[in-house]
Formats: structure tokens, C-alpha cells, sequence
């Protein structure tokens, strides 16, 4: 794992002043459930359960670089619309400093509708029009920029193709921040050639755009070495970031050895924007002073969290600073009850066999050792159900637990054999049980089958129940016995799973 010092949160580094210009959208997510076929068609019927709007585009960058502590003015083009309002509420929400929008009566705000079932996208539609940018709007975003650019450590343009970056909006772009000297980084349109963006610090495009941008007629693909050279003499000088998925991402400069960010392995879950979100973790690095190899590497890890989210996803410093850790961060396992679904939802996907079990694991010894290797030779993906101190205390006595439910949380996280650990507030995991949906249920070998909570529900839905064998003469209440006085035990042991 690469070493890196992002600045220090609240410094002048940590927030600097960046300007978003580009095509703005308006992304609307419908979520349901699909059960069956339409009579009419031979589509799905969805049963809408939610309805949400969120920043995309240029909007969706900008409110990334918000999460990073950017302090961020967005420029763009929108019609006379209700969606127009709905978006600036969006990105203010978002935290973005200051809103710049040209409003056209005869254009449409561009809007994306998701429609998703089960997680799954069934379809979208687009509610756009291309336009080139009309004499009074490039007049106003080049007052903007005028206005702005001085007082900005970089700008940053997502080309999305829909008419507002125009030769003569990018000519006066490049000359501003040249004299600045301000850096501006594009994502390049997909339908651009690499000699649209001359003078740009930084272009962007990802592997396809890249290869269709510079490649010739009757050529046999070249190798992404190549590739980048080719667009490198195209930048007139700037240095080119081709993101390529599952091959990570490789930054070329004039000169220079070319500098590859491996990417770390990820259950890809959706793609929706983690352009947007590459695009700001490099502007705000580069704004922050980091150099390039360091601002790649962290545009990198904030693309791959971004693709482990459904939706368009904000990656924030908290979120880049754990993803610089070792791999295999403790922290990493332990999941709060509102993020679960979004843990176990890619393994569901790849068909990984879910196993739980629960318990207080208060002092941790062989007993919950062996019962843990057991979950984990039962399945792919094992979570814990913790009890938390207010729990075990109601099962246990006052004097329990030894260890605060986060300690005893760090230390499940530490065994390889344990992928989750999310904490239960209930005497029982029944609701968590609920939630998980496991294919698997382990308990220990004291219960009887009758006797195990969660069990009807999990073998109900085509899941087993195992009963571990406990190792006699072991457990954390025998231990504390040992420790303190007999009347420091309040309780006998309870019977909440496990030897506990």
C-alpha cells in the first residue's frame, strides 16, 4: 500500500476553492420490486417503493469535491424547469460553495431516470437535448470565469458532450488558468478527439475513449503504452490519466515513465459516476498540493470505493484515509445496521453463501475460535451478530461485559475467518437475523434445534441450521469466576449463542 499524507482536516490545503464547469444533470433513481411479466408487453411490472433525486454530471463532480472538504463553485447550463430548482437544491445539499447556472427557456434540464428493481437497473430514460452554447451563455459563463478562476487552486471541466463546452468556451478556459496558472483538468466527451483539449494540465478519458479517440482506420489495437503517447503529444504538453476498470489506471506525462495505480479487487456493484468521482479526488489532490503519482493513486481508490455503492456515491476524506490503510483494515468489518444491505448485496450477487451466528465474544478464547472456523468452513461470507453492552449485560449481570462492545467488535474484525461484525442492541438477534438472510445459522452445540431464534426464518427460505459442538469447561463466565470474587458474577451463564 502506497504511503500518503492527505493535509491535515480544516487546513488551507484540505479545502481549496475549485471550479466545476460542465453539463449539468439532474439523476432521479426509482426504486420497486419486480415480481412478474407485464400481459401487455413482455417487460416487467415494478412496484415503486422510493423516489430520489441526486447530483449528476458536472453537479455530481461538484458535490463530490464537497465530500472531500473542497470548497466548490459549480457553472452550468439548465432550462427554465422545475428540474432546474430541483438540481441547485440538490447540489447545495450537497455543500457546494456557490451555483452558476445560464437558464434557457428552449432547452430542457438534462435529467437521467434509473429505474431499479431488486437492485438490478431495468431501465433509464434520458430527458435531454444537445444545444451548442448560444452568444448570451457563453457571455455569462465567461463572466464566471473571469470572476472566478483567480481566487481557484484548479478547474475542473466533465465534457459530457451536450454542447456546453464549446472551442470557444475551452479556448478561453486554457488562456485563463495558463495565466493563473491554475490547473485544469478535463473528462474528456465521448465523441472528442484528443486534440479537442490542448492545453489542459490533465485529460481523463477512460480505456474506450481513449483507444477510439487515437486509433486508426485498419489498426490493429495498440497497447495502452502506446495509447498514452499518443495522447501525451496530443496535450501539447499535459500529463493524461487513462482509467481502464479491472486494469486500474495509468498516468502519462511528457518525458516521463508512465505511472500505473493497480486496481485493489472489488465486487463491482455499479459504475453509475465513478468517473465523476475519479475526476474530483484528482482535482481536490492536486488542489491539495499532492503530487501527481500520489493524486492518481488516491483517484484510484476513491473510483473503486465509488463502484462498490449503487448510485451515483460520494467518497469522502474519512472514506480515502481507511482505504489507505493496510489491507484488511479492522475498521472495514465493522458495519452498522444501515449499511448492511450495501455490504452483503454484491456477495448475494456473486452467489456466496452467507453464514451467521451471534453472540457476546466477551474475552475471546479457543471455544469462539473453533465455533468461528466452523462458520467459516460452512460458507463463503461469515457475520457476526455482536451483543452490545447493554445486552450483555441484561443477559449476563452487571459486571459484564469485561470488554466494551467495540473492543470486542476490533477483535472479531482481527480473525481472518470473520468478514462482518454488526452490533445487535436486542436480547435476541431476531431482527438481525431478519436482515441478513442468511444461508447458513450456526449455534453453539448447547441449544436445542427447537430453541434457536432466527431458525424457522432461515431454513424457510432453503437454509440449514448447524449446532457446533462446544469444548467442555470453557467459557468467558468460568474465566471472569477466575478473575474476580463469586459474588462479582451476578448472573449464571445465559444461553445467548456460543460459549460466551
Amino acid at each position: 500500500m502506497r504511503e500518503i499524507s492527505l493535509p491535515a482536516p480544516g487546513s488551507t490545503a484540505a479545502r481549496p476553492r475549485i471550479l466545476v464547469m460542465g453539463d449539468v444533470m439532474l439523476d432521479r433513481l426509482i426504486q420497486g420490486e419486480a415480481h412478474r411479466l407485464s400481459v401487455e408487453a413482455p417487460v416487467p411490472i415494478v412496484h415503486q417503493q422510493s423516489e430520489s433525486q441526486r447530483a449528476g454530471g458536472a453537479a455530481n463532480v461538484a458535490v463530490n469535491l464537497a465530500a472531500l472538504g473542497a470548497q466548490v463553485i459549480l457553472a452550468g447550463v439548465v432550462g427554465r424547469d422545475r428540474e432546474a430548482g430541483s438540481l441547485e437544491e440538490v447540489v447545495r445539499e450537497g455543500g457546494v460553495h456557490r451555483v452558476h447556472f445560464v437558464v434557457r427557456a428552449d432547452l430542457p434540464t438534462t435529467m437521467k431516470t434509473r429505474i431499479v428493481a431488486h437492485r438490478q437497473q431495468i431501465a433509464r430514460l434520458d430527458r435531454e437535448a444537445f444545444h451548442l452554447l448560444d452568444a448570451d451563455g457563453l457571455a455569462a459563463l465567461l463572466a464566471v470565469l473571469r470572476q472566478e478562476i483567480p481566487r481557484c487552486r484548479a478547474v475542473l471541466v466533465p465534457d459530457y458532450g451536450k454542447g456546453v463546452v464549446t472551442p470557444e468556451l475551452w479556448s478561453a478556459l486554457v488562456e485563463l488558468c495558463a495565466g493563473e496558472d491554475v490547473p485544469l483538468l478535463v473528462d474528456p466527451s465521448p465523441r472528442a478527439a484528443a486534440t479537442d483539449y490542448r492545453g489542459a494540465s490533465l485529460m481523463k478519458p477512460n480505456w474506450t475513449e481513449a483507444l477510439r479517440a487515437v486509433l486508426q482506420t485498419g489498426e490493429e489495437r495498440p497497447g495502452v503504452e502506446e495509447i498514452g503517447r499518443r495522447w501525451v503529444a496530443a496535450s501539447d504538453g499535459g500529463a493524461v490519466l487513462i482509467t481502464r476498470g479491472e486494469e486500474g489506471m495509468s498516468l502519462f506525462r511528457p518525458q516521463q515513465p508512465t505511472f500505473h495505480a493497480p486496481a485493489r479487487r472489488r465486487d463491482v456493484f455499479d459504475v453509475t459516476g465513478a468517473g465523476d468521482t475519479v475526476l474530483a479526488t484528482m482535482g481536490w489532490a492536486m488542489a491539495a498540493g499532492l503530487e501527481l503519482e500520489d493524486a492518481t493513486w488516491l483517484a484510484n481508490l476513491a473510483g473503486g470505493l465509488a463502484v462498490e455503492r449503487f448510485g451515483t456515491a460520494r467518497i469522502g476524506r474519512r472514506e480515502l484515509q481507511r482505504g489507505l490503510a493496510p489491507e484488511g483494515d479492522l475498521e472495514d468489518k465493522l458495519i452498522c445496521r444501515d449499511k448492511l444491505e450495501d455490504f452483503l448485496a454484491p456477495h448475494r450477487r456473486a452467489g456466496r453463501r452467507i453464514v451467521f451466528t451471534n453472540g457476546c465474544f466477551d474475552i475471546l478464547h479457543p471455544g469462539h475460535l473453533r465455533l468461528l472456523r466452523r462458520c467459516a468452513a460452512c460458507g463463503d461470507v461469515v457475520v457476526v451478530g455482536l451483543n452490545s453492552d447493554s445486552s450483555v449485560r441484561r443477559l449476563k449481570g452487571a459486571r459484564r461485559p469485561v470488554l466494551s462492545a467495540g473492543d470486542r467488535a476490533l477483535v472479531l474484525a482481527a480473525l481472518a475467518e470473520v468478514h462482518a461484525v454488526v452490533i445487535f442492541e436486542e436480547d435476541t438477534p431476531a431482527e438481525l437475523i431478519a436482515q441478513v438472510l442468511p444461508d447458513v445459522l450456526v449455534k453453539g452445540g448447547d441449544y436445542r434445534p427447537e430453541d434457536v431464534v432466527g431458525r424457522d426464518l432461515v431454513e424457510g427460505r432453503g437454509g440449514r441450521l448447524e449446532l457446533i459442538p462446544l469444548r467442555a469447561g470453557i467459557s468467558t463466565s468460568r474465566l471472569v469466576e477466575g478473575m474476580y470474587p463469586a459474588s462479582a458474577t451476578d448472573d449464571p451463564e445465559s444461553r445467548s449463542g456460543g460459549e460466551n
